[in-house]
């Protein structure tokens, strides 16, 4: 949508899809990613779907409970070689366990992550919770 209201030109795909699911652009490298994903998103992929999945080669299954971990490791699979992400999730995603603790631990282990920005309270109008900035 804000690609639309931008007037910005776009390949989005022939049809709408999950980017998780059916991904339109299984190919796309970037040299620079900056995102919004949608926050602590529930139910994302069944049980047993993308278990084997590419994207997370090298680290745990991200959990059906939360996608935010599945959307870090998505965008760092679409990162070209020297490619830079920067993305803001809630500040949850910083004291995750389980699975979202064991990929955290090996992002920081392959040197993935620069830095970490904790945001001020009630900076954005459509929510009061506390937002990270990764990168």
């Amino acid at each position: 949508m804000n690609l639309a209201i931008r007037g910005l030109n776009c390949d989005l795909g022939d049809e709408d899809a999950s980017t998780f699911t059916r991904d339109k652009h299984p190919n796309l490298r970037a040299d620079y990613i900056l995102a919004n994903p949608p926050f602590n998103l529930k139910n994302w992929r069944t049980a047993n779907e993308l278990t084997n999945d590419a994207r997370w080669k090298r680290y745990e299954v991200p959990p059906v409970s939360n996608a935010n971990y599945a959307w870090i490791l998505h965008m760092l699979s679409r990162l070209s070689y020297n490619g830079t992400a920067t993305f803001l999730l809630a500040n949850g995603a910083l004291n995750a366990d389980s699975e979202e603790y064991k990929i955290r631990k090996q992002l920081i282990e392959n040197k993935k992550i620069e830095a970490i920005i904790v945001l001020l309270r009630n900076m954005f109008y459509a929510t009061d919770s506390s937002k990270s900035s990764m990168s």
